[in-house]
């Protein structure tokens, strides 16, 4: 249910924050984008090409494990000038 709404906020203009999926599932950014792609067109039966784009700009993904603390490193590193981030996005193993 967040992509659809991650991607509604998009297509009001709403969405300018990084989004940072963490997981270890051992993915890579653009798995990630193609689940988000599936999610929402599953959700919404079609996808508005630009619309998508602004969203997927600002996908992000961190394959790690929140016991260790390199992987906090590399979401502060994923999070870049973000100073008040609000969710994380755990992707299932």
């Amino acid at each position: 249910k967040i992509f659809p709404a991650l991607y509604a906020m998009a297509r009001r203009g709403k969405l300018s924050a990084p989004i940072v999926g963490v997981g270890r599932s051992g993915w890579v950014l653009a798995q990630l984008v193609d689940r988000a792609r599936r999610s929402i067109f599953e959700r919404t039966g079609g996808i508005d090409e630009s619309t998508f784009a602004a969203l997927a700009s600002c996908l992000r993904y961190v394959d790690g494990d929140y016991h260790d603390a390199e992987t906090f490193t590399r979401i502060r590193r994923a999070l870049g000038e973000a100073r008040r981030p609000l969710f994380f996005l755990a992707i299932p193993p």
